[in-house]
Order: C-alpha cells, then structure tokens, then sequence
C-alpha cells in the first residue's frame, strides 16, 4: 500500500511539472536575473547580445522610457542620455542615434550619425541642422538650396518717395564712402563677417539705396534736359546771328 501511494505521488507530481513547463515560466518578484553574468544589476542583466524572432507589439507603461543604448543618466541628473542606438544590418558605418540630452537651463533632442551631429531639436522649438546649440527657429551650418524662399518684412523703405524723406546728397554719399568705405545704413564686410545678414533687413537697404538711386537719376535727367533745351537755345541764337551777319555781308 505504500509502495502504491508513493508510485502515485510520483505520478502526480511529473504530470504537474509538466504542465508547470507547457505554462508560462514565471521568475521571483524579488531579485535580479543574470544571463553571462554573477553580478545581475537588474532585473534582467545580459552581458552579450539579445536577438528577438518575429514582429511584435512592446508595452511600456505610460510613465516608462524605452532606453536602448549607452551611457544612460539617471534620472534628475543634467547630461546626455542615449534613448536609442539603431545600425542596418552588416552596415559598418553609424550608428544612428536618438540622443535626450539637458543642462541646467535647456534640454535637446539629437539625431546623429556616428560622431556626427546631424539635426538638433531645443525644447523651445528652435531646429539645428548641424548645429548643437541652435540659437534661432531653424540654424543650418552648411548651404541651403530652395525653389522659393519668402521673408516678411513689414518695414519696406517706400518712404523714400514722400515729400518729407530727407535724400542724401550725391557729395554727403562720395564723403560718407571716403571716410567709411561703405554705402551709408549698409554694414560694412567685416559687420557681415562676424554677425551674417538679415535677408529681409538686407533686401530692404538695399531697396532703399536703389530708390535713392532712382530719385537723383531722375533729377539729373532735369538737369541733363534743361541743359539740352539751353544748348537749343544757345545755337539758334549764334544760327540767327550767323544768318544776320551773312544777309548783311550779301548786301554789300
């Protein structure tokens, strides 16, 4: 009768154990997990490489980060922290990677290529592209090619056609180019050089120099003007005195 109860107790307990592993495996709550490693840091800490079969959905709490990559920062400490690192397969080159990284007064979001900065993102919607710390909505450092570009400028230099636009002088211009070697109001190569342009403030001064421009043109064309009908004036005098003075010298 023993012999039996025990033969049935081992039946009981394999039979158990087997559907114990067709279930899912389910680990301690409490303590780490180590695959490759004696010293688990983690819940699960791998020291190699992981491969996953299949397409799937992965959940994470509405409060978690997915963290994939290296020099992850704890939380509430200022500095780069590597959210995810992605390279295509058997390409040497790269990777790709999605950097969250902060300081005392900004946070950025990075794209890069390897050691390479590609577009920087700052919290308050500033866009870098190729540039760190992006200082204006968008900081290109590099050439930009467009079909079209559009600047909005509501300070147009049409006031320089009113009556009480005080235009300079051709002689206050040719001092003002002597002294400064520069047009008045246009900044010089070396403002531009260390500072840039802006493209509608530029466009602008410009436009203003060209109305300038414009209005002693069409001064000088007056004064060209009254010159010629002065020249008419003067030769049909010396015609009609010539004419005169050949009547006379045929009377003779």
């Amino acid at each position: 009768m023993k012999m039996k109860n025990t033969l049935l107790s081992m039946i009981f307990a394999l039979g158990v154990s087997q559907v114990a592993l067709s279930q899912t495996n389910v680990l301690p709550a409490i303590g780490n997990v180590g695959i490759g490693t004696l010293t688990p840091q983690y819940s699960l800490d791998v020291n190699g490489k992981i491969f996953v079969r299949g397409i799937g959905t992965y959940h994470y709490p509405d409060n978690a980060d997915l963290q994939i990559g290296y020099g992850l920062a704890s939380s509430g400490t200022n500095g780069t922290v590597s959210r995810l690192s992605m390279q295509p397969f058997g390409h040497t080159g790269g990777p790709w990677k999605f950097n969250a990284r902060d300081d005392a007064a900004s946070a950025y979001l990075d794209l890069n290529y390897g050691v390479q900065n590609a577009i920087t993102i700052h919290h308050a919607g500033n866009v870098g592209i190729g540039v760190l710390i992006p200082d204006s909505k968008l900081s290109v450092n590099g050439n930009i090619r467009a079909r079209e570009i559009k600047v909005e400028n509501a300070n147009w230099p049409d006031y320089v056609f009113t009556k009480d636009y005080q235009l300079p002088t051709l002689q206050q211009t040719e001092n003002h180019i002597k002294e400064k070697g520069h047009l008045p109001g246009i900044p010089s190569a070396a403002e531009v050089k260390a500072n840039g342009i802006d493209l509608g403030e530029m466009n602008a001064k410009l436009l203003q120099k060209i109305e300038e421009l414009t209005l002693h043109l069409i001064e000088k064309e007056k004064e060209i003007t009254n010159l010629k009908q002065r020249d008419q004036q003067q030769e049909d005098k010396i015609n009609f005195i010539l004419s005169k003075l050949n009547h006379s010298n045929s009377q003779k």
